[in-house]
């Protein structure tokens, strides 16, 4: 098994983003090939975070994986967060938790 997403990858795509808040990464366990909780703040936690996760592939898919996360994936999600954060900080939408995923579709 491999994983599609190196943690150095994302890490430069939120920087290059302009995404500051913080961003917890988790490798295995997720449902889909990559998703992401956008988390307001709450009690007890006074700022917003991103939680992702992403799910292993087979080895002799993990190129192809790979590609799909870099060049597809990784671009839509920034949007998707930078969308979020363009959002007045008291905006219902903004308060509200978020969901973004992908799955992994290989073509064939």
């Amino acid at each position: 098994m491999s994983f599609p997403l190196k943690s150095s990858r994302l890490e430069e795509a939120l920087r290059e983003g302009g995404i500051a808040i913080d961003a917890h990464l988790i490798q295995g366990g997720g449902a889909c090939l990559f998703e992401c909780f956008f988390w307001p703040p709450r009690p007890g936690i006074d700022y917003e975070r991103l939680y992702i996760r992403t799910s292993p592939v087979e080895s002799d898919r993990a190129r192809v994986a790979r590609d799909m996360v870099e060049e597809h994936i990784i671009p839509a999600f920034i949007e998707w967060v930078k969308a979020l954060l363009k959002l007045s900080p008291n905006s219902p939408t903004r308060q509200k938790e978020h969901h973004f995923y992908r799955e992994f579709h290989e073509s064939t």
